[in-house]
């Protein structure tokens, strides 16, 4: 900082000879603690009277916004990169197990059709324990690939989303029910992936004779259903509470991430006699209508 170079222990400098500089301020731009370079205001004429605290201050918070910008680019440029290392990661990892897993699910099929019981029960869960592994390394990619990004959203009703998670999934022993239907604004695909996990825990854990009933609200929806509820710590655990998440399960990880990506809502409710997923500060349109499916 120099208000007059020909009057301080720089009129000798080479450098005020060259560039002809006769006043000077500026401070260096760290970027993650390392000096990035110098942000600084000359000019050719001498100033009467010194750079003041208010103009050092300037100076120093100019460098301080121009450091943070930096910083940002360049830590969503590594981010970027660590993404899409993890996608093809993931997609490579997916292909790697699938390939397998198909060979192995065909002739398990063939096998059952060949023998009879005990045999043909035991083939039974065999490829059941196939089918979950085809849905866990779904989860995965989706959830490496998609993360928290939710796409464009656009209006869709509320039922036509659910039903078609519903038929996707196909509970055997479980009637969904839909109350007061809504337009919302959403990513489409990750909502019907939201109800294809809610419906998949339900078809997994809740056992039989279950009523699903997702049910418009006046700020979203909720999800609730009849079966045996979650435990206690895995419910308190749910949307910002605190639990290992590894053993909350993909399907829940994905139901939370959705939500989350949204800027949604969301709260729950658990008991003996069932479960209830509450969605809400949605922006819906009012369409009220119920529908009845029955499997």
């Amino acid at each position: 900082m120099v208000a007059d170079a020909g009057a301080s222990g720089f009129s000798d400098d080479i450098a005020r000879e060259v560039t002809g500089l006769q006043c000077y301020i500026g401070a260096p731009i760290l970027v993650d603690g390392n000096v990035y370079g110098t942000l600084c205001f000359s000019g050719d004429e001498p100033r009467t009277d010194p750079f003041d605290d208010d103009e050092q201050r300037f100076v120093k918070l100019l460098t301080r916004w121009i450091s943070h910008e930096i910083e940002r680019e360049q830590h969503y440029k590594a981010l970027d990169a660590q993404n899409e290392r993890l996608n093809e990661f993931a997609g490579v990892l997916a292909h790697d197990l699938r390939n397998p897993l198909t060979g192995a699910q065909g002739y398990t099929e063939l096998a059952a059709e060949t023998v009879s019981d005990p045999e043909a029960e035991y083939l039974g869960i065999a490829l059941d324990s196939l089918e979950r592994m085809e849905t866990l390394i779904t989860e995965t990619l989706s959830l490496a690939r998609d993360g928290v990004d939710v796409g464009e959203r656009e209006p869709v009703q509320l039922a036509d989303i659910a039903q078609m998670a519903w038929t996707t999934v196909e509970p055997e022993t479980a009637t969904l029910t839909i109350n007061n239907d809504r337009t919302i604004h959403a990513d489409k695909s990750r909502l019907q992936q939201l109800f294809e996990n809610l419906f998949r825990n339900v078809d997994q854990h809740c056992g039989d004779d279950v009523t699903v009933t997702v049910e418009g609200t006046d700020d979203g929806f909720t999800v609730e259903d009849s079966g045996p509820g979650l435990p206690p710590e895995l419910a308190e655990s749910l949307f910002g509470g605190e639990y290992e998440a590894s053993r909350r399960g993909l399907g829940l990880l994905i139901i939370e991430r959705v939500v989350s990506g949204h800027g949604w809502d969301g709260t729950i409710e658990s008991s003996d006699s069932g479960t209830r997923f509450v969605f809400s500060n949605i922006g819906v349109v009012p369409d009220p209508v119920s529908v009845q499916y029955d499997d």
